[in-house]
């Protein structure tokens, strides 16, 4: 037993002196000491670029008390055209967003879905979908960015038609930030944003979410991060950890360096809260996002760019995404 001990604290004894002679012997030219590429993630617009994203949501929440059961899918595709409207001195790029097709789906308790398409005549729209309708027509949304996709922190007062001016905040929601610095694989940096929640009929609370970013790997100038999301701000309730389930998603985007431009977002949620529709309730909600630039087969270029094409009349312009349309229009309850 003692010679087997010993004999053991010898073999750690030699592995310890082997570790030690080796990084003593080690080179500032071995693999392990060359220093990782790093990578500065920037979006390059330019003025007059025109950029065209196909984006699909779908989502089910259902909502559990003991016998009752109530879920929900939805189904939200839209096709956006964003133009790049001028770079100011100061490199802040500013953006107008147009909808040209937006279709909507949603079904309740397996019945038959009601659909909603930015084409159909106003008689023919739904009544569950009149209010996003009408939030959808307008004038298109300006946005004011910076090269790493926050919102311009001085930004210009844009009066929209009704003489509403625009909200810094949105400014960069529907980019994802870029790090600061210049970036290795495997570095990570973060982001928040504040989520609005409804506490009660008349009152709503803004929660912090943190939105956090690892630079995966990167392969022919296309580099894959990997986003995941947390709430910052204190939760206690259910009911609001419940709303915030769409808000929290993790996935992977795809990053053309080279180009500078987002190619493709893909984000999943999935989480069960016990009571958040009430008392002895649990609410489930899953689902997944995807956002795809549309480029021209031949060319290789944003398809956009190839050929000019403006949203046709009865395509809607809106100032929020349809699928957050969609969500304040219908959200499953149980009696």
């Amino acid at each position: 037993m003692i010679r087997t001990i010993a004999n053991l604290l010898g073999l750690f004894a030699f592995c310890v002196l082997t570790s030690a002679t080796a990084d003593e012997t080690r080179t500032p030219d071995s693999p392990s000491d060359v220093a990782e590429p790093t990578y500065l993630l920037r979006y390059q617009f330019q003025p007059g670029q025109k950029l065209r994203y196909q984006t699909l949501q779908v989502a089910t929440m259902d909502a559990a008390r003991e016998d009752q059961r109530k879920s929900d899918r939805s189904e939200v595709e839209q096709r956006r055209l964003f133009t790049i409207e001028k770079i100011d001195d100061s490199g802040v790029a500013h953006i107008a967003m147009q909808f040209e097709f937006v279709r909507m789906q949603l079904q309740a308790n397996g019945g038959q879905p009601v659909v909603f398409r930015s084409d159909m005549k106003a008689e023919e729209i739904p009544k569950m979908f009149q209010m996003t309708a009408d939030r959808l027509r307008g004038s298109a949304a300006r946005y004011q960015v910076l090269s790493t996709g926050l919102p311009n922190p001085a930004p210009e007062v844009i009066v929209r038609t009704g003489g509403s001016s625009a909200d810094k905040n949105d400014a960069g929601s529907f980019l994802m930030p870029l790090a600061e610095q210049p970036v290795a694989v495997g570095d990570t940096w973060t982001d928040s944003q504040f989520v609005s929640v409804r506490v009660t009929e008349k009152i709503d609370r803004k929660i912090e979410i943190l939105r956090s970013f690892r630079l995966e790997s990167v392969t022919d100038d296309i580099a894959t991060i990997k986003f995941f999301t947390s709430i910052v701000s204190p939760v206690h309730t259910p009911a609001i950890r419940a709303q915030l389930i769409q808000s929290t998603p993790k996935g992977t985007l795809m990053f053309d360096i080279k180009r500078g431009m987002m190619l493709e977002k893909q984000l999943k949620f999935d989480q069960t809260v016990i009571n958040g529709a009430g008392e002895n309730t649990v609410v489930s909600s899953y689902g997944s996002y995807t956002e795809t630039l549309l480029e021209d087969q031949n060319s290789g270029q944003p398809e956009a760019a190839a050929a000019e094409a403006a949203p046709s009349e009865a395509a809607p312009a809106g100032d929020e995404s349809a699928s957050k349309a969609a969500a304040k229009d219908s959200s499953p309850t149980t009696n």
